[in-house]
């Protein structure tokens, strides 16, 4: 009868500790999985804030805001699409972080607009780079986790790119209830373009280089 190895008799929580403790020693995935929290929590808040900027800024009522809460999903498509038309491409930690600044730059304009169309445009863009960044990332991780931990870090990765989001909402919430919608948008896009700038890419530049 083979013997079991020390993984397959851990308990719950030790697995769980043992998983974390993985990703403390793994710098790459360590960055990523932070990225992945911060770009969540910043840089997805204006789905909650897309109420108030189709009532109080772009004045168009309930279809409207029904539009402008399509056109992330549009651009999800369009980047799916336009991913899946590439092919087999390699993952560069440069383009991952290029993919980043793209979208806060866009987030950022969304949050300057006044007018329905440009608003809707930028939102188009948003859905697409999101879901581009969130592959790049997602393949980044797959390609360096050891199997052994698979799991783990990828339910890590669950909670850092959906279970943040959440959090990323009521950051946004208070914000736009002390200043405004717009400056909320406009200050997460800038957190999320120093993520890439000052963040993401010195670390990832000084990983591929050790």
């Amino acid at each position: 009868i083979p013997g079991h190895s020390r993984r397959e008799t851990m308990g719950m929580t030790e697995s769980l500790v043992d998983g974390l403790l993985y990703i403390r020693g793994q710098g790459l995935i360590l960055t990523l999985l932070i990225g992945s929290s911060l770009f969540s929590i910043f840089g997805r808040s204006y789905i909650t804030l897309l109420p108030v900027v189709a009532k109080d800024v772009l004045q168009v009522g309930a279809s409207g805001l029904g539009f402008i809460s399509a056109a992330p999903g549009l651009g999800t498509i369009i980047g799916s699409l336009g991913l899946a038309a590439l092919g087999r491409v390699s993952v560069d930690k440069r383009f991952l972080v290029a993919v980043l600044l793209a979208c806060a730059g866009a987030l950022f304009l969304f949050g300057v607009s006044e007018r329905f169309a440009p608003a809707f445009a930028m939102l188009v863009v948003v859905g697409g780079l999101s879901t581009v960044f969130d592959t790049l990332l997602h393949t980044l991780i797959q390609l360096n986790v050891a199997d052994a931990y698979r799991g783990r870090v990828f339910g890590v990765y669950g909670l850092t790119a959906a279970g943040m989001r959440e959090f990323g909402g009521m950051q946004a919430g208070f914000l736009a209830e002390w200043t405004s919608a717009p400056f909320a948008l406009e200050a997460g896009a800038v957190i999320v373009a120093v993520t890439g700038l000052f963040f993401l890419a010195p670390r990832l530049r000084r990983l591929g280089e050790s």
